[in-house]
């Protein structure tokens, strides 16, 4: 986790002996998420075309930074945004809907077993009202399971 933090500054610790070993790791965590990257973007290769750049909103579950991240790098989405959705703060709902009206967002993913059911009730209607995809993620939020949503719902209307 340490690693995944520093990660953005790792250009700033260049030249400092003391950091010698944390430059060693941060390089070899690089270079896995390299070889990952590049194995699931081969897989994943049909969707890229229509998800590059897109800006996602996804709701459900308690948004991982890692598997955003992975998200983000494998579909080449220009911003993927995690919002981990608690039954107990309506106002969240609200800035959900206000970010679709907006247009803050151009797809919108649910995590299906994360989240009741009135918040696809309230979103999805709103979606279609302006013309973005609203996705329902059947279960899990890995690649796969986000990729097997992707095909169902983008590469049907493309």
């Amino acid at each position: 986790q340490v690693l995944e933090l520093v990660m953005p500054s790792r250009d700033l610790i260049d030249g400092w002996s003391e950091f010698r070993a944390l430059r060693r790791n941060l390089d070899r965590l690089r270079e896995d998420e390299s070889k990952t990257d590049e194995a699931l973007q081969e897989q994943f290769d049909d969707l890229t075309s229509v998800t590059r750049g897109m800006r996602v909103l996804l709701i459900g579950g308690a948004a991982r930074e890692d598997n955003r991240r992975l998200l983000e790098r494998v579909f080449d989405f220009d911003k993927l945004d995690w919002e981990s959705y608690e039954d107990t703060k309506p106002a969240m709902l609200e800035g959900l809907e206000q970010r679709v009206r907006n247009r803050g967002v151009e797809l919108v993913l649910i995590l299906k077993s994360f989240i009741r059911h009135h918040v696809p009730e309230k979103l999805r209607p709103l979606c279609e009202q302006y013309g973005i995809p609203c996705l329902m993620v059947e279960h899990g939020y890995g690649p796969a399971q986000i990729a097997d949503t992707l095909r169902r719902g983008l590469l049907k209307t493309v």
